[in-house]
């Protein structure tokens, strides 16, 4: 008797996003190992905060108190203080918002932090720290429950996201620490395309798709726009074969009410987002080409971690090659050896599988995440003067915006983490099946440990008593009865340098609610001249910027000795 054909619409669906089988309950000893693990390498990446009892700062410098003021400012608007679009600084310029990231999901856990009645240099560390913690969390909840994988491999998976070395070496920049928004959106869409029929949960999990989103950008640009980015390049490679464009086609015929959901959201949410950074790109440009060129990733970009790194810091000392790129320390998107041996091994375990026939549809997409993950990594690279990305900085919306395009690597260590967790959970398997099962789980294990040590670098930290003492200084000098604004004078000499005044200007003028017409960012007004504060006719631009500005109420003057 001849076998009946499958239909078509079966087809699609057999190749759709599986359900992996849901693994049996975690063991004690699963959840001890992945605690140590995830704790270990939390308390290791926090380790100044955590020890210090949130005193203690990591980094320094004026970058982290811009963030800092950032974050100040959103606590003042849900207060109902502040205009969300203009920070007290640069006054009486608007909209001053635009010209960084706008951080609010970091503003929302400081505001909660100095809630709880924390000082702010401590709400500030608490905002770092909590904001890993979520970043791990999350994780570790979209491999353990969405993808199903054992839980030690989605602790290992968490630390490779949240722990890594390039995210820690861009520890002084807080805006790029944000990432649970993202492993949260990819759930609700991995979600969505495993569910056999529609329902109103679908238009649920497209408006929690749009709103992780959102929130990814409105948080950090660069990391909302990279997954924007991948989420094109993974689209594209899965329509690109015939048993994932099946799967896509059966997930939209049946969910696509979803999609016009996830735009409405997207477009509610970013809207204002708009209505911030428009206007400043159109009155200060964006960012040159020739400025974005020094930050193209190079072929030794993707293997520099810095001396610093606790494994690897020998490489920039024996091979000076690595010193020798621009801005040495924006070309930090070294990883370590096994993490990159786990995601080509993943790559290759599926290859081989689809050559032999022997592919099951997670052996599909686990190739997808690990190609778009490479596709996206390399089409900024540079060889010598020239780079693929210059076409995309001409033609995609909001490239231009971004200047340190290596930070593509704090997205692409998503679909890669992944690839790593499902790898190990895969071999874990495997080697509790052999007939050596404890010599190759705990081969695995040490690897595995290996891999999260890989990632440890040293990093400076300080108690900021100075700063306090500054700040306080600057503060006491300001009358908000009398004062509608301030400026910062100094000596002609002082420990402090300009730059950092300028920032300590800033946060006072959050602690006070006095504007400063001082200010620090990626952007400065039009005709603001007053950076140099040492130098001759400092007073001269301060008129000059108050009669271009129409700023006529009083001002004040703060004295840094």
């Amino acid at each position: 008797m001849a076998k009946a054909k499958p239909n078509q619409n079966t087809r699609l669906r057999a190749v759709a996003v599986p359900p992996s089988p849901r693994p049996a309950p975690p063991t004690r000893r699963e959840w001890a190992s992945a605690l140590v693990l995830l704790l270990g390498a939390f308390a290791f990446y926090h380790r100044i905060e955590v020890f210090s009892a949130l005193d203690m700062q990591i980094g320094g410098g004026a970058d982290p108190r811009l963030i800092h003021a950032i974050c100040e400012h959103w606590l003042q608007v849900f207060r109902g203080q502040a205009d969300i679009a203009s920070p007290h600084f640069f006054y009486p310029q608007q909209g001053t918002l635009g010209y960084t990231d706008a951080m609010l999901g970091q503003g929302a856990l400081y505001a909660l932090a100095r809630g709880l009645g924390l000082e702010m240099f401590r709400a500030y560390n608490f905002m770092l720290t909590a904001t890993d913690a979520l970043n791990a969390a999350v994780m570790l909840a979209f491999l353990h429950l969405g993808l199903r994988v054992r839980l030690p491999a989605a602790a290992f998976g968490a630390v490779l996201l949240a722990f890594n070395s390039a995210k820690l070496a861009q520890i002084g920049h807080a805006q790029l620490e944000l990432l649970f928004a993202l492993p949260l959106a990819l759930w609700a869409l991995t979600d969505l395309a495993r569910r056999p029929a529609f329902s109103w949960v679908s238009l649920a999990l497209g408006a929690a798709f749009g709103g992780c989103v959102a929130l990814e950008i409105w948080s950090s640009f660069y990391n909302g726009w990279f997954f924007c980015f991948w989420l094109l390049i993974a689209g594209l490679l899965a329509l690109a074969q015939r048993e994932t464009r099946g799967a896509m086609l059966t997930a939209l015929r049946h969910h696509w009410p979803a999609i016009p959901v996830a735009l409405a959201v997207l477009y509610k949410c970013l809207k204002p987002f708009a209505n911030i950074y428009q206007p400043v790109a159109e009155q200060l440009g964006w960012r040159s080409y020739e400025e974005v060129m020094a930050m193209l990733p190079q072929p030794l970009s993707y293997f520099s971690m810095g001396d610093g790194a606790l494994v690897w810091g020998w490489l920039p000392k024996t091979f000076p090659q690595f010193d020798a790129l621009p801005t040495p320390w924006e070309h930090r998107m070294g990883i370590g050896l096994l993490p990159w041996l786990a995601v080509l091994v993943a790559l290759a375990l599926g290859i081989r599988a689809i050559a032999r026939q022997q592919a099951k549809p997670l052996d599909r997409w686990l190739v997808l995440l690990v190609v778009s993950a490479l596709v996206l990594l390399l089409l900024p690279i540079r060889l010598g003067d020239a780079s693929l990305w210059r076409w995309f900085y001409d033609n995609f919306p909001g490239a231009r915006a971004m200047r340190s395009v290596t930070r593509v690597i704090l997205v692409a260590m998503l679909p890669m983490a992944i690839a790593a967790a499902l790898l190990v959970d895969r071999l874990r398997a495997g080697a509790s099946a052999s007939a050596h099962a404890r010599l190759w789980t705990g081969l695995l294990a040490v690897a595995v440990l290996f891999a999260t040590v890989e990632q440890g670098r040293s990093v400076p930290g300080h108690i900021p008593a100075e700063e306090r003492s500054r700040i306080a200084e600057i503060a006491a000098q300001i009358d908000p009865q009398r004062c509608t604004a301030f400026f910062v004078r100094t000596s002609t000499t002082g420990p402090e340098s300009e730059i950092d005044l300028q920032t300590m200007a800033m946060l006072a003028a959050m602690q006070t609610g006095v504007p400063t017409l001082n200010g620090y960012s990626g952007k400065y007004p039009y005709g603001w001249d007053l950076e140099k504060m040492r130098a001759p006719g400092y007073l001269d631009r301060v008129r000059e910027w108050r009669i271009r500005s129409g700023l006529r109420t009083p001002v004040c003057v703060a004295w840094v000795r």
